[in-house]
Order: C-alpha cells, then structure tokens, then sequence
C-alpha cells in the first residue's frame, strides 16, 4: 500500500523513522509549519525555518525516497504584528518565484494579531488582514 502523510514534522523526526515510513509505503509527505512559534523568537527565525523546509528537509526526504511539500503559514503567537508584516511580505514573495513543487499549502495561522508578544491587538487586525488577502490574490 502506498500512502502520502498530510501531516509530518519531518524536523522532528530521526531519518531512521522516515526510512521505516518509506519502507511501510510512504511515497510523499506534507511539512506543515509550527502554528505556535513560542520562545523567544522573531520573523528572522521563521523565515529561517521556512527556508529549511523548503531546502533541506525536501532534499534529505528525496534521498531517504520520499517527496516532502512544505505548508507555509505564520504562527498564532510568539510574533509582534510588524514581524507577522514582515512574514507575510516573504510568504508572498515565496509564493510568487519558488519553483513547483517545493510548497504545497498556506495556511492562515495567526487569528488573533498579536501586539509584543501575546497580547491581543484587535485595532491592527485589519491592516494584517489586508495583507492576507493580498498574498491570496497572487
């Protein structure tokens, strides 16, 4: 039987478990990104991430036989509104010059905009969710 996993942290698994998936008939998994970014973290650090997941963990799942599609999405807390901006910016950017196959999916993870780290900012909701729409229109 042959089988794709929707969902595989892929960075948080030893290669030796993903050979074992591949061997029960894994053919190709999707890498979602964290939903909750906690620590003390910044934009930098997600985008960081988001380039491991779109480099190195899609080539090593090629060479242990599988192909892996990073799902893209910015994290419900642990960034201020400017770094979710600054997120969002490059998710479009991502999403207009990757080449096929690299991102399968973006997600819309940060419900509740967030002003330092935590704290609700329901007044600038609008401007980020501008900039979602924005980033789905292209």
């Amino acid at each position: 039987m042959r089988f794709v996993d929707a969902h595989l942290h892929t960075d948080m698994i030893a290669d030796a478990q993903l050979q074992k998936l591949v061997m029960m008939g894994m053919e190709a998994a999707v890498v979602p990104s964290p939903h909750m970014f906690l620590g003390s973290h910044d934009a930098e650090a997600m985008l960081k991430l988001w380039e491991r997941f779109l480099s190195l963990e899609a080539d090593t799942a090629q060479s242990l036989g599988f192909q892996a599609y990073a799902s893209l999405s910015v994290p419900v807390s642990g960034l201020t509104v400017e770094e979710a901006e600054e997120c969002l910016q490059k998710l479009s950017e991502i999403l207009e010059h990757e080449g096929p196959g690299r991102w399968v999916g973006v997600a819309d993870s940060h419900p509740a905009p967030r002003h330092g780290r935590g704290v609700s900012a329901p007044d600038e909701t609008p401007s980020l969710l501008a900039i979602d729409l924005d980033v789905v229109k292209r």
